[in-house]
């Protein structure tokens, strides 16, 4: 076991990167659209154009779930990226020096 001071480095700005990614993705799943084939000729057969619908149809079902999870995915990145930046912030001002006694007064301690 480890006992001490650790030191945890988090890269915001990569996590930014992710987010966007993320972004990028969910639009591009979200915004994907479902047509049934209507020429089953074009297709090369009733056969193939309803082995065709069938799989556009279960993609549609299971881009839905995915782009949920993806959202998901994001809001625990940018839940992250906060709690990072804030803990940052919190560590940076305890690190300042605090006022000393008597500051402001005149006097000294």
């Amino acid at each position: 076991m480890t006992t001490g001071p650790v030191d945890v480095v988090v890269d915001t700005t990569t996590l930014r990167d992710v987010g966007r990614e993320l972004q990028s993705l969910i639009a591009a799943l979200d915004g994907a659209s479902y047509q049934a084939a209507t020429d089953p000729a074009a297709m090369g057969g009733t056969d193939v154009a309803d082995a065709v619908d069938r799989f556009l149809r279960r993609w549609a079902d299971g881009r839905g779930d995915t782009v949920a999870k993806l959202r998901d995915c994001l809001t625990h990145v940018e839940n992250a990226i906060d709690a990072y930046e804030a803990t940052e912030g919190c560590l940076q001002r305890a690190s300042l020096p605090g006022p000393t006694a008597g500051a402001g007064t005149g006097r000294t301690a």
